[in-house]
């Protein structure tokens, strides 16, 4: 462990700007379970205004999981802000940090913000169908008309399938929906075309 400690920091002395060195130190200590040192190595990298999406993503996922949801939530906000990368994920985790806490007209603000700079990515379709379902069976216009939630979040989850077909957790998710809408048939085909499609994926199978 101690050599391993000293290979991190040599990487980051050769290198202070390269933030996956900063995240793979952090998660180490994090495994360890030194999460105060993990904090002071993502902090670090933080401040340095080097962070990299792996970063942000394990940072706010470690505040996440303390309980610390406004510092998580100010780390993806941020995060997001980044042009150089992909920032998919950290959408993704925004959108269900907002579900899981049952902020629906934030979920749903963050949700479009997402989808205006991801249209058709089928992580990105799959939360705003959660977030959709999580505002219920009230009414919201959409394009084609006046739409529920529910019908929203349905109409969400068919463009995650489009977008990528072998997407596992898009066939999932939706599953799960029908079948909480107590539309067992419907699951079950969605659950079969999953495994289909992506017969590795063990949830599917459950």
């Amino acid at each position: 462990i101690m050599r391993a400690r000293q290979y991190f920091k040599r990487a980051i002395e050769v290198d202070p700007r390269h933030g996956p060195a900063y995240n793979a130190y952090a998660m180490m200590e994090v495994r360890l379970g030194n999460v105060v040192r993990a904090c002071e190595v993502y902090e670090e990298c933080v401040s340095l205004c080097v962070g990299t999406v792996s970063v942000y993503q394990g940072y706010a996922q470690l505040m996440m999981q303390r309980g610390e949801n406004d510092c998580a939530r100010d780390l993806l906000r941020a995060g997001v802000q980044l042009t150089r990368e992909e920032t998919v994920f950290l959408w993704h985790s925004w959108i269900m940090l907002e579900v899981r806490l049952k902020n629906v007209q934030e979920a749903e603000r963050v949700m479009r913000s997402a989808l205006r700079r991801y249209p058709n990515n089928s992580r990105i379709l799959v939360s705003a169908g959660l977030a959709s379902a999580c505002s219920g069976a009230v009414p919201v216009k959409a394009e084609d008309g006046v739409l529920s939630h529910f019908e929203r979040a349905r109409e969400y989850f068919r463009r995650a399938v489009l977008a990528d077909p072998k997407q596992a957790q898009a066939w999932q998710t939706w599953g799960l929906f029908e079948s909480r809408q107590l539309n067992h048939d419907a699951a079950r085909a969605l659950f079969k075309r999953g495994l289909r499609l992506s017969p590795n994926h063990g949830a599917l199978w459950q």
